[in-house]
C-alpha cells in the first residue's frame, strides 16, 4: 500500500467503526445498569417463559453447529478429493457472500405462517415451534459453507489427497475415508487416538 494513502485509510477505517458502535454506547449503558439491578433479575427467574426460552436457545445452537458439520463432512465425504469438490470450492465465496440477515429474512417470507408457501399449500401450515428447531436447521444450512471453508483450507495439502487415492485404492470406502483420514486431520491431535488409522494409510 502506497505510503500517502495508508493513514487516510486507517482513519477512514476507525471513522466507520465509530460511527457504526458509538451509537451502541448509550444502550450499553442501560443494559449495564439493569443487570445491576437485584428487581430485574427477580423478574427474570420468575418469567414463566424463561425455560423455554433457554431450551430454544440451547436446541437452536445445538442444531446448527452440529448440522453444519454433518453437512460440511457430507459434502466432504462425497466428493473429496475430485474435480467436484474444487468446483465446488470455487464457488463457495459466493455462499459466503449471502448475508445472514437475507437468508433468515427469505426463509420467513417461505416458511413462515402468511409465507409464499403458506399461501400456496394452506395445509402445509407450520406448527409452532417452541424449541427453534427450524431456526437452527436453518443456520445449519447457512453456516455449513463456513465450514466447508475451514476444511476446504485444512484439506488443501497433496499428500492428504494421495492418501484419500491410496485408500480407496485398498477398497476403503468414502466414510472409512473420512473417519481414518479427514477427521484426524481436522480435529486435534488426540482424535488420532480415537480413529486410528488403517495400516499402511499414513505413508508418503
Amino acid at each position: 500500500m502506497a505510503a500517502p494513502l495508508r493513514y487516510p485509510l486507517i482513519l477512514l477505517a476507525w471513522g466507520t467503526m465509530a460511527a457504526i458502535y458509538l451509537p451502541l454506547l448509550p444502550a450499553a449503558g442501560e443494559l449495564v445498569g439493569a443487570a445491576r439491578s437485584p428487581a430485574h433479575w427477580r423478574a427474570l427467574f420468575a418469567d414463566p417463559q424463561l425455560g423455554q426460552a433457554l431450551a430454544a436457545t440451547l436446541v437452536s445452537t445445538l442444531l446448527s453447529v452440529g448440522g453444519a458439520l454433518l453437512i460440511a463432512l457430507t459434502i466432504v465425504a462425497a466428493l473429496w478429493p475430485s474435480a467436484r469438490w474444487r468446483r465446488l470450492a470455487s464457488r463457495l465465496p459466493l455462499l459466503l457472500a449471502v448475508p445472514h440477515l437475507a437468508l433468515a429474512t427469505a426463509a420467513l417470507l417461505l416458511f413462515a405462517e402468511g409465507g409464499w408457501l403458506w399461501q400456496q399449500l394452506p395445509f402445509l401450515t407450520p406448527p409452532v415451534d417452541r424449541y427453534g428447531i427450524g431456526l437452527g436447521l436453518t443456520m445449519a444450512l447457512k453456516e455449513s459453507a463456513f465450514v466447508l471453508w475451514v476444511i476446504y483450507g485444512l484439506l488443501g495439502e497433496k499428500r492428504l489427497a494421495d492418501q484419500a487415492t491410496a485408500l480407496k485404492s485398498l477398497g476403503y470406502g468414502r466414510w472409512q475415508c473420512l473417519r481414518w483420514l479427514v477427521l484426524p486431520a481436522l480435529l486435534p491431535p488426540s482424535a488420532w487416538c480415537c480413529w486410528p488409522p488403517p495400516p499402511g494409510a499414513c505413508r508418503r
